[in-house]
């Protein structure tokens, strides 16, 4: 089996990092402190801005709340759906105002013809 050398602290290789001294550790600690504090202020945000979105979709109060990918997903869902069917209604009207003045066109180019057969006659 093998044995286990301890080393004499003379042969021990140097500490990896130096030894920090205290004011470095406040330093560090405040740091660390405030970081906390914008992601925390982060996720308020972000938590806020959440059920803002919530309040807006149209859900059923049986559903309870929605998580956040949940409501993500139902948003973009929801827009997609309300720009479909904008874009149909688009269309729609696209196609019956062409439809209208192709018509007008047709019934002016039939008088043109009844008053040019008349007035030959």
């Amino acid at each position: 089996t093998p044995t286990t050398r301890r080393m004499s602290p003379a042969s021990c290789p140097p500490p990896r990092f130096p030894s920090r001294t205290p004011r470095s550790w406040l330093r560090r600690a405040s740091r660390r402190v405030k970081a906390n504090d914008r992601e925390r202020h982060r996720m308020h945000n972000l938590n806020s801005a959440m059920d803002a979105l919530r309040s807006v979709l149209p859900t059923s109060p049986d559903e309870g709340k929605l998580t956040k990918i949940e409501t993500l997903r139902f948003a973009h869902n929801y827009i997609w759906a309300r720009g479909h069917v904008s874009l149909c209604h688009c269309v729609l009207l696209f196609c019956t105002v062409y439809f209208f003045v192709t018509f007008c066109m047709y019934l002016q180019s039939l008088l043109y013809l009844y008053i040019m057969f008349i007035d030959s006659n």
